[in-house]
């Protein structure tokens, strides 16, 4: 699963699936409501790492899921399910460059620091997204520009909060 969106854009949610086979069976057609909501876009987020304020264009978390199929030989396609072995989740944004005393970004990015990310997108309540990474660490910082100003490529790993449950990285809320 990935979270991608672009300044003024709607904002994806991309899903990819693997599962197990089933036979086709004849069943009555699904009467179709059609949505009229308007996808919220990527405006007015709010976004933050480690509690700065950021000026930037694109946001992208990607679960980066580890599937494992679970083969069975008494299953007629050879396998049972697929299972969810492992993740790492990784959040990317293209924040402007800002002073060393606002935020060093090379200097948490060698000591470790680790901080939070949060993005809220749209603005009609019952459609906004809100993502957060309660724990994030820098795992790279690449330099870019835009439009002549110069802006960080970052790459934050989402960390679990706790070792016990490990499945604590990323919320993400309809709200």
């Amino acid at each position: 699963m990935t979270v991608e969106g672009n300044a003024g854009e709607p904002v994806f949610l991309n899903f990819n699936f693997d599962g197990v086979y089933s036979a086709v069976a004849d069943v009555s057609l699904l009467t179709v409501t059609y949505e009229t909501t308007t996808p919220p876009v990527l405006l007015g987020a709010g976004a933050s790492v480690s509690g700065l304020t950021m000026v930037w264009t694109q946001l992208n978390l990607d679960m980066q899921n580890v599937l494992a199929r679970r083969t069975d030989a008494n299953s007629t396609n050879g396998y049972l399910s697929t299972l969810i072995t492992g993740r790492e989740p990784k959040v990317t944004v293209d924040p402007e460059m800002v002073l060393v005393a606002s935020e060093d970004v090379y200097g948490e990015l060698a000591a470790g620091t680790t901080g939070r990310f949060y993005a809220e997108v749209g603005s009609t309540a019952g459609n906004k997204i809100a993502i957060g990474c309660p724990v994030i660490e820098y795992a790279n910082v690449g330099e870019g520009e835009r439009e002549g100003n110069s802006v960080a490529q970052l790459e934050l790993n989402a960390v679990s909060t706790t070792v016990s449950t490990g499945d604590d990285e990323v919320q993400i809320a309809m709200i």
